[in-house]
């Protein structure tokens, strides 16, 4: 279960961490939106 945990934490971090760097470098909405969602649909947790 911490296995787990620690894979669930790595994704989401990296999610986050790959939003706020794109939001710091584009300012349109609308790219950060649909950056973030392409992000979280590559997030699978085994």
């Amino acid at each position: 279960m911490n296995a787990a945990l620690l894979r669930a934490n790595n994704g989401i971090l990296s999610t986050v961490g790959f939003i706020v760097g794109l939001a710091a470098s584009v300012a349109s909405a609308s790219c950060i939106l649909v950056a973030g969602i392409a992000a979280l649909s590559r997030v699978r947790c085994p």
